[in-house]
């Protein structure tokens, strides 16, 4: 389970002004990976806005945004493709994709399916510190 608290996550900007579309929102999703050996790993995430306010509901369609439900569940599979303990570097080969299973409407999920691949390099700077990158 990992939770995150954004404060003001998503602004909406006109010349000199801004507007807070969400000015709060309290998320936690449950995620569950399984290594299948070989490098190979899959993984499933159900994130759950645990409560959101507007700061100006004017801008959304009917004026109001529920203050909970669930978002898009994502699916992940991810590949260990470089492995050099000796130099300490590892490459994996990540591919994600979103089901529709949030509401877009509600700001918790898209409009569609999703997909991204990625790539993520992982660097030992020491025996306890490990520098990684996601692209």
């Amino acid at each position: 389970m990992v939770s995150t608290f954004g404060s003001e996550p998503l602004k909406v900007s006109s010349g000199d002004r801004s507007y807070d579309l969400v000015e709060g929102r309290l998320q936690a999703d449950a995620v569950l990976a399984l290594g299948l050996g070989g490098g190979f790993q899959l993984a499933v995430a159900v994130p759950m806005t645990l409560h959101q306010s507007t700061g100006n509901g004017a801008l959304l369609a009917d004026g109001r945004l529920a203050s909970g439900g669930m978002g898009d569940v994502r699916l992940a599979a991810k590949l260990q493709a470089i492995e050099d303990e000796g130099v300490g570097v590892r490459v994996a080969l990540v591919g994600a994709t979103t089901l529709k299973t949030g509401d877009g409407a509600e700001l918790m999920g898209n409009e569609g399916l999703t997909a991204t691949p990625k790539v993520v390099v992982e660097v030992n700077l020491s025996e306890r510190t490990r520098l990684a990158l996601n692209a």
